[in-house]
């Protein structure tokens, strides 16, 4: 559980996208992007990976942006929003009773971790298709004695103005399109799989009803405590 708790959590902060000013800009403006997420391990080398989720979801609309993951059949959620009108990011959990929220403005500090000490990011010119979007391929690399290394695809098709700046690939401009992770010994691998011209509703970018709103400290205590006591 412990692991999970840490994954889970982890990967639901990774890649979700946040608001600045003028965030959306050309082309698709409103819509959903959907993942999937595929582990490195089977069942039977670790039983933890039945348990993670395999499919995340991006909303957005209007410069507001919702990235939601489950697991765990639906016992776990995590989300993260940006509310461009209100100009608020939110962090959401959600495990079993327990319903959090932890909201702050766009210049404040949000809850996270850094998954990824010394990350470097190399370009190059390769390309592919994913999900019928052109993708530029660049090379990350982690750790300074130990390096590991995966690639990462990203579409400068999807106009979005700077969004992974508040991700550890916060220098690539792109919508990320495909990229790998590491997370105490979980190896995962992320692919878009369909980007949806849908429309949003305005609700999606609110705190649930249900969620209670919590300091910082709150919340990073409950997750540490899940982490330490299972």
């Amino acid at each position: 559980m412990k692991r999970f708790v840490f994954v889970f959590i982890t990967l639901g902060l990774l890649v979700f996208f946040g608001c600045d000013s003028s965030i959306f800009k050309k082309g698709i403006d409103e819509g959903q992007i959907t993942y999937n997420i595929t582990y490195f391990q089977s069942d039977d080398e670790n039983p933890l990976v039945s348990l993670l989720p395999t499919t995340m979801v991006i909303k957005f609309k209007d410069n507001s942006s919702i990235g939601i993951i489950e697991g765990w059949m639906g016992l776990f959620k995590s989300s993260y929003i940006s509310n461009f009108k209100k100009k608020t990011n939110t962090s959401t959990f959600k495990v079993m009773d327990k319903k959090l929220a932890f909201e702050t403005k766009f210049d404040e500090e949000n809850f996270g971790f850094d998954p990824f000490p010394s990350l470097k990011i190399e370009h190059t010119t390769d390309e592919k298709m994913i999900s019928g979007y052109k993708c530029k391929r660049a090379i990350a690399t982690v750790g300074e004695e130990k390096k590991d290394t995966f690639s990462i695809y990203y579409t400068d098709d999807i106009k979005i103005n700077n969004p992974n700046w508040n991700t550890p690939f916060k220098e690539i401009a792109g919508v990320l399109m495909e990229f790998q992770a590491g997370m105490r010994g979980v190896q995962m691998k992320c692919v878009a799989c369909k980007v949806e011209d849908l429309e949003i509703k305005d609700e999606e970018f609110e705190i649930p009803a249900n969620y209670k709103k919590v300091s910082k400290e709150e919340f990073e205590k409950v997750i540490n405590d899940l982490m330490k006591n299972n």
